[in-house]
C-alpha cells in the first residue's frame, strides 16, 4: 500500500507538470477538472494548526489524500448535476458564523456540493442495499 500510496503521489506531481499552464502554475494536481493549488494544500495545513517542524510525510501525505478524495467528490457532484443554489450558500454561511467561523462563498458552495454528493451516494447504497435483502428474504417483507 505505501508503495502505491507514493506511485500515486508521483503520478499527480507529473500530471500537475503536465496539466499546468501559464494561467495556473500554483496547480499541484488536476483531479478531472478540480486543481489542486499550494493555496488548498496551505490552508488545510492552517485548519490542522499544523507547524512546519509536524509536518512530515504521512502529515503531507494525509493531506493530499484527503483532497485528492474531495476533488473526486466534485466531480462525482458535477457528474450526478448536483447544484447548489445561492440561498443555500447564504444559509450555510450564515451557521458558519453563528459558530464564531466564516468561510468564503466558494468554499461553502463546495462543502455544500461534497455534502450533498456524499449524502446522495449513500443514499443509493442504502437503497441498493435493502432492495438486495428483500431480494434474498423475501418473506421478512
Amino acid at each position: 500500500m505505501f508503495i502505491r500510496h507514493k506511485y500515486l503521489i508521483f503520478i499527480l506531481v507529473v500530471l500537475a507538470t503536465i496539466n499546468c499552464t501559464k494561467k495556473s502554475t500554483d496547480d499541484i494536481a488536476i483531479v478531472g477538472n478540480i486543481s489542486i493549488t499550494r493555496d488548498d494544500i496551505k490552508a488545510r495545513i492552517a485548519e490542522y494548526s499544523l507547524e512546519e517542524a509536524q509536518l512530515t510525510s504521512e502529515a503531507i501525505d494525509a493531506i493530499l489524500n484527503e483532497l485528492i478524495e474531495r476533488a473526486l467528490i466534485l466531480n462525482r457532484s458535477i457528474e450526478l448535476g448536483i447544484d447548489i443554489t445561492d440561498e443555500e450558500t447564504r444559509s450555510f454561511q450564515e451557521k458558519i458564523s453563528r459558530i464564531g467561523g466564516s468561510i468564503d462563498s466558494d468554499s461553502a458552495r463546495r462543502e455544500l456540493l461534497i455534502q450533498k454528493t456524499i449524502d446522495l451516494e449513500v443514499g443509493q447504497q442504502i437503497k441498493v442495499t435493502k432492495s438486495e435483502e428483500k431480494e434474498e428474504n423475501p418473506s421478512e417483507s
